[in-house]
This record gives structure tokens, C-alpha cells and sequence, in this order.
């Protein structure tokens, strides 16, 4: 992704990558690509207790056409190795959901 990512901001396009960004070093890692192409990326991170996430992964039905279905035991092990971004990560939009 790291290339494609370098080649679109280098035409000029607006890029938005939808992931969650869940570990520090892929943030680290999109960081230095946006460096090398001269500009610096904002990261929202939408803050959501676990028992949000439970429920709301819950009641998916696995009928839309992006629907995946999580297990509780993939929610818990996902939030547990989730680092969440450190007052350092200035280019951090945090939202609470």
C-alpha cells in the first residue's frame, strides 16, 4: 500500500486510506511516506469503548455487502493489541464515538 499511496500523492490526488491503523508503526510508517512526498497526513481516531464495539459488531447480520462478521473473541484480542495514538501523534484528530 506504502507505494501506491506514495505514487497517488505524488500526482497530486487527495488520498484517503480507510484502516485502522491500529499499531504505532503503521502510523510511523504512513507518516514517513507523506514526509517523502513532501506533505503531512492527519489521522482521525475515533475512540470507542469495547462495549460499544461489541454491541455494535452484535447486531451485524453479515446481509449488507461490506458486512463482516467479528467474533467477540477477535473484538477482544483487536482491542487488547490496540495502541491507541500518545499525545506525541500531534497530527491526531481524536473523536469520541
Amino acid at each position: 500500500m506504502d507505494s501506491s499511496l506514495a505514487s497517488l500523492i505524488r500526482k497530486g490526488e487527495k488520498v484517503v486510506v480507510d484502516s485502522t491503523m491500529c499499531k504505532t508503526v503503521r502510523r510511523s510508517a504512513i507518516r514517513a511516506v507523506c514526509a517523502e512526498c513532501g506533505v503531512k497526513p492527519l489521522f482521525v481516531y475515533l475512540k470507542t469503548p469495547l462495549a460499544t464495539l461489541v454491541e455494535r459488531l452484535d447486531r451485524r447480520k453479515g446481509d449488507g455487502p461490506d458486512d463482516q462478521i467479528v467474533s467477540r473473541q477477535e473484538v477482544y484480542a483487536f482491542h487488547a493489541g490496540f495502541q491507541p495514538p500518545g499525545e506525541e501523534e500531534t497530527d491526531v484528530i481524536t473523536l469520541e464515538s
